[in-house]
């Protein structure tokens, strides 16, 4: 799965679970951001459930379910990619690097994040690699690189984006019994 967090929080890969995997789906992630955009001038959090709401049919947690089902019968992994901020939100940190993203799609391609370590991604309880060649260690881990020494706004921006994650959740939740 795709993202682009203008906010500078989630790490640029992370190893979902097939739970995890459902909810990041019927979520649908990403952030509309200025130069891409007409009209957005700061960086805005955007929720698509199932990434294309509306071409659904079926219920919104049948789609869920069948990834889920899918990821463990076949014993697939699924992974989310984020291209979007690391060092700082939108306006303070840079854009992930586009060799970075490209080796990071390599190790998933090639299987090699499959044999890595990984730690969990606090606030979040993301399971994201220790090492990917290529990748500093401080990119894989927004904590360790923590915006250049500001990490209480850090953890603020972690709390106030994982705070959108729970109304969308409560959102997605009220949608999926009314369908």
């Amino acid at each position: 799965m795709l993202t682009c967090d203008a906010f500078g929080v989630l790490p640029p890969v992370s190893k979902l679970t097939p739970e995890q995997a459902s909810y990041h789906f019927l979520a649908g992630y990403t952030s509309k951001t200025p130069g891409t955009e007409d009209g957005v001038l700061e960086p805005i959090p955007t929720f698509s459930t199932c990434y294309s709401a509306p071409f659904i049919v079926l219920h919104l947690g049948r789609y869920a379910e069948m990834l889920a089902e899918r990821m463990f019968k076949h014993n697939m992994p699924c992974w989310l990619i984020d291209t979007g901020w690391t060092g700082g939100k939108l306006g303070s940190g840079k854009r992930c690097p586009l060799k970075f993203t490209r080796r990071i799609v390599d190790a998933v391609h090639s299987g090699e994040l499959l044999n890595s370590e990984y730690e969990t991604f606090g606030g979040f309880g993301l399971q994201i690699p220790t090492a990917v060649e290529g990748v500093p260690r401080e990119v894989l881990n927004p904590h360790l690189l923590a915006w250049a020494d500001l990490k209480e706004a850090f953890e603020c921006e972690v709390r106030k984006l994982a705070g959108m994650f729970q109304r969308r959740s409560s959102c997605t939740k009220a949608m999926c019994k009314k369908a």
